[in-house]
């Protein structure tokens, strides 16, 4: 298992990649700035998929569940919400490819302003938006993610 951090860049493309079958195996993050390796969490097993964030947009809520899955707690399904209300996913089966939700130990739920709508100033460096990602994975599973979001 090892620790990580994934740093998002507001006011740049994003793009996004997940991949995931059965769970959540990895994401990839990069940006227009960077075209050199993405910054990656966990494994490349699953169907990829691949979303853009435009230069204004910033992921705004993060949702989910983890699971048990070959003896790990790992995240079994994710969904993003954009800024500007965009939602991409769910990504992840809960382990499950029929998608009967069996094993979900919890339930997660990050939003940049709980209870309150995102602001039109959206992906900026004032205003609301995940920024950073944390928590651990192994090269074939994500463990556990923390979501940091600026207000």
């Amino acid at each position: 298992m090892r620790e990580f951090t994934i740093n998002l860049h507001p006011n740049q493309r994003e793009e996004v990649i997940v991949h995931a079958g059965w769970v959540v195996d990895g994401l990839k993050f990069g940006n227009e700035k960077n075209q050199g390796p993405k910054q990656s969490i966990g494994g490349n097993g699953g169907t990829r998929r691949v979303f853009h964030l435009g230069p204004k947009e910033s992921i705004g809520r993060v949702w989910g569940n983890r699971i048990m899955f070959e003896g790990h707690k790992v995240i079994g399904q994710i969904t993003f919400q954009t800024t500007n209300g965009t939602v991409h996913g769910p990504f992840g089966s809960n382990g499950n490819p029929r998608g009967d939700p069996i094993g979900i130990i919890e339930t997660f739920d990050f939003c940049s302003s709980p209870g309150q709508a995102m602001t039109a100033q959206v992906g900026s460096r004032a205003g609301p938006g995940l920024k950073k990602i944390t928590g651990s994975c192994s090269n074939k599973f994500i463990f556990a993610m923390n979501f940091h979001f600026q207000e």
